[in-house]
């Protein structure tokens, strides 16, 4: 049996892959969130169990809320000129991913709280690497029997 955060990420890779997006993904579960940008030229998507914090909701049951990090990268093909509409095209990925996962129930009864989108790109990885990186925290809650 899966830990709960390994079940919802699982539900949430599953979720992603099933979406209809503007770009094609394929989103992937991690524990090490490694991106291969020299052979890809697609949308790369990780997902990586985060966070589990834990608190008294009943004499039998935790309430949990379960982090997961879901990052977008890709390798940007165009000439340096080009870049703010390839960029802008992968932050428009990224806010179709928020309502994929917004308010839903993935893994049985983990529901979506929250969904932080704390680094909305990497400006060093655009500058220095030619790649776009962002990271989602989407927080799940669920109660766990104890």
């Amino acid at each position: 049996m899966s830990s709960k955060i390994i079940a919802i990420a699982d539900a949430v890779v599953t979720a992603l892959n099933a979406a209809e997006l503007s770009l094609d993904i394929t989103a992937a579960r991690a524990y090490v969130p490694k991106f291969d940008l020299h052979s890809s030229t697609g949308v790369e998507v990780r997902v990586v169990p985060k966070s589990d914090d834990r608190e008294m909701e009943t004499a039998g049951t935790d309430a949990g809320d379960m982090l997961i990090d879901i990052g977008i990268n890709k390798k940007l093909q165009n000439a340096v000129a080009d870049e703010l509409a390839e960029c802008d095209t992968l932050m428009d990925l990224c806010e179709e991913i928020r309502p994929v996962l917004n308010r839903q129930r993935l893994a049985g009864e983990a529901v979506c709280i929250r969904i932080r989108h704390e680094l909305i790109y990497s400006v060093d990885k655009v500058e220095d690497e030619r790649t776009f990186l962002s990271v989602m925290t989407a927080t799940f809650r669920v109660s766990v029997d104890v």
